[in-house]
């Protein structure tokens, strides 16, 4: 299956607002599909503007890194669970086209 990047908005957790938003341009981080919790999948998300200059919710490109992760569900208004590696808290990723 064809790795397809699709923009999203990546809302930040409170916690990390406040810590302060990444400077980063690119990630990999675990993710879920709401209804398969037991199924992670590891997300590739990269920043034109990093979030620090963006604010929150910050827009980016994501995609699914292995070939064989549920790449279809990536569709819009689908909403994923992404591991805030900063706070350990679960943020909301909404896929926007």
């Amino acid at each position: 299956m064809t790795k397809t990047e699709h923009r999203a908005r990546i809302t930040w957790s409170p916690a990390l607002e406040q810590q302060g938003l990444p400077t980063i341009h690119e990630s990999i981080d675990p993710a879920w599909l709401p209804s398969a919790r037991s199924e992670g999948w590891s997300l590739k998300y990269r920043f034109a503007t990093p979030p620090n200059e963006q604010g929150n919710p910050s827009e980016a490109q994501v995609s699914f890194l292995m070939d064989n992760a549920p790449h279809d569900q990536l569709r819009p208004g689908a909403k994923l669970l992404l591991f805030e590696k900063w706070t350990g808290e679960r943020i909301v990723v909404e896929i926007l086209d």
